[in-house]
């Protein structure tokens, strides 16, 4: 037993030289989670968010490049992450009052999602650098509100103007 550690989300950047995964800790309420990318080709890691924030979702936008949402000071941050020389280092943030999985849509905007409100509706949506959000679409959701049944939309591009989501 890990005592109550637990990895998360791990998935590997395009080229395979990267593993980005969330460690969380569900002994701590509410349950935290830091987000740690490392070489695979070195064995060096790098922790992108502290203690002080708690790491939702992300996506590879390049090999050296991702989006990552997650916690701060009770804000949601869209925060893109880039591999820099030698270290990674955050380079631009959209802050959001949603938190979502995004998907990258062009080159500084991002498609995401939110999680059914009380009556079950989600809203897809971009976000652009200057902090607005484009609605897309809004689904109303046939399962009820708990954890287990839940179907995340993970809104995603197909193809140019093509957005598809999970049902």
């Amino acid at each position: 037993s890990l005592g109550g550690f637990y990895l998360n989300h791990l998935k590997i950047s395009p080229s395979g030289r990267w593993l980005l995964m969330f460690a969380l800790n569900s002994r701590h309420q509410p349950h935290t989670s830091t987000a740690v990318v490392f070489d695979l080709h070195s064995g060096n890691s790098t922790v992108l968010t502290g203690s002080e924030s708690r790491a939702s979702h992300y996506c590879w936008s390049s090999d050296d490049d991702l989006w990552l949402t997650y916690f701060k000071n009770s804000k949601v941050a869209y925060a893109k992450f880039g591999f820099a020389g030698e270290s990674w280092e955050e380079k631009q943030c959209i802050w959001s009052t949603e938190d979502g999985h995004p998907s990258c849509f062009g080159s500084d905007e991002l498609l995401t999602d939110t999680y059914d409100d009380k009556y079950g509706y989600q809203r897809v949506f971009i976000l652009d650098a200057s902090q607005r959000a484009k609605h897309i679409a809004r689904v109303r959701s046939k399962f009820p509100r708990t954890a287990d049944t839940r179907c995340d939309l993970h809104p995603r591009v197909l193809a140019q103007d093509l957005i598809c989501v999970d049902s």
